[in-house]
């Protein structure tokens, strides 16, 4: 039996686990992740399970309730940057109190759960290992609300800049200002769109935040414009020609140097619970952290039948961060809930489209989240790719 505790981190074989659930009458209910992770390879496994021995452990029979019978959970995908993806989901049952329960695959065909007492235990948490530590404020070069079509072409901006730069380092032109042809600028838009590349921001925030929808939308080139009004970029003589191209104006040079040298890791969230009409989005959430400031977006989660969907976008120090956090999830934590049959089917969840949608086209699959490794078994802590040791308790990993 391959079952690891430590503390409020348990590692549990998928086998003990249905073993389990199924000594305590446990169903898991429709918002549970629990049977997406039991239909996967080692649940049928040779081990000889033992769950009286495994329910004998501390908090576990509450923990088990909790993520086989939520009435509101967190889906959670983090990376970007320098970090690969990974994903998890925090689980509540009203009944067990605001204790959540994170469940994540784990290593050698395992589950890890982990019990935090509130909410702002995982926000605590959360913050600890991801947030940046900046304590000064910065300007926020993005309005406060903004169409989501046109924040996807804020967060290219920010890209294209990384282009700019990287093209100009290759062709050795130092001491020139990054710049981009428009055709350049609206191409590698569309590519990026599509390439669920998590190495840059706009694929970041569209595959790391559940619930968006990235497929189909109208890559407009005159939507450039807005961004020459937002401060994003400029048009200038390209140096050596008559040809026009884009330059970086005060918003797009400031940001994109910013995200260009310390940006390495983002996470999304999306709340949602069990209501009266299926399962309801409560909220959606990505943070960017860098070197200099927090960058949380929230996305509207319900919007009037044909206006578009907006976001919020903001710069915060590491204090305004926790704050705010713990101030959506005391929010999400009070909504109200209704009583989740394990056998309820569930109206789709609300996923969030850009406005104005062409024709999706073809797109690769979201990469698959690799389950090794990516949290330690004795305290919870993530970990970074292919680490044979946890750098927080020292753990041998594997």
């Amino acid at each position: 039996m391959n079952t690891t505790i430590e503390g409020t981190t348990y590692q549990i074989h998928l086998s003990d686990l249905a073993a389990a659930l199924n000594q305590q009458g446990l169903v898991p209910n429709v918002l549970s992740p629990l049977p997406q992770l039991l239909s996967g390879p080692g649940t049928g496994s040779n081990l000889q399970p033992d769950p009286v021995a495994l329910l004998g452990q501390p908090n576990m029979r509450q923990v088990l309730k909790i993520a086989a019978n939520p009435d509101l959970i967190v889906k959670s995908r983090i990376g970007g940057g320098s970090v690969d993806l990974m994903e998890f989901t925090l689980t509540r049952t009203q009944s067990e109190g605001n204790q959540l329960v994170l469940v994540a695959a784990a290593e050698q065909s395992s589950v890890l759960l982990r019990l935090f007492p509130t909410g702002a235990d995982f926000i605590t948490w959360f913050m600890d290992h991801y947030a940046g530590k900046n304590d000064q404020t910065v300007a926020n070069y993005m309005p406060p609300t903004v169409e989501l079509g046109e924040f996807l072409y804020m967060l290219h901006a920010i890209d294209a800049f990384r282009i700019a730069s990287f093209k100009g380092m290759l062709a050795y032109q130092a001491g020139l200002s990054p710049t981009l042809r428009l055709s350049e600028f609206t191409d590698t838009l569309s590519r990026s769109v599509r390439s669920k590349d998590i190495r840059w921001l706009l694929p970041s925030f569209l595959v790391l935040t559940p619930g968006l929808d990235p497929a189909g939308f109208n890559l407009d080139a005159e939507k450039t414009r807005i961004l020459m009004t937002r401060n994003f970029l400029t048009l200038q003589q390209e140096q050596g020609s008559q040809e026009q191209v884009l330059g970086f104006a005060e918003a797009g040079q400031t940001m994109g140097v910013e995200f260009y040298r310390t940006w390495l890791v983002a996470a999304g969230f999306e709340v949602l619970a069990a209501a009266s009409g299926g399962i309801a989005p409560v909220s959606r959430l990505f943070v960017a952290p860098t070197a200099l400031a927090n960058h949380l977006v929230q996305i509207e989660t319900q919007n009037v039948t044909g206006q578009p969907i907006r976001v919020n976008h903001q710069a915060m120090t590491y204090d305004q961060l926790e704050q705010k956090l713990n101030q959506i999830f005391d929010q999400a934590l009070s909504v109200p809930v209704v009583p989740l049959s394990s056998a309820a089917a569930p109206a789709p969840a609300a996923s969030v489209t850009a406005p104005d949608q062409v024709p999706p086209a073809p797109v690769a699959a979201t990469a698959a989240a690799k389950p090794a490794t990516r949290f330690c078994a004795q305290c919870g802590s993530p970990l970074q790719p292919g680490a044979k040791f946890c750098k927080s308790c020292g753990a041998k990993i594997g």
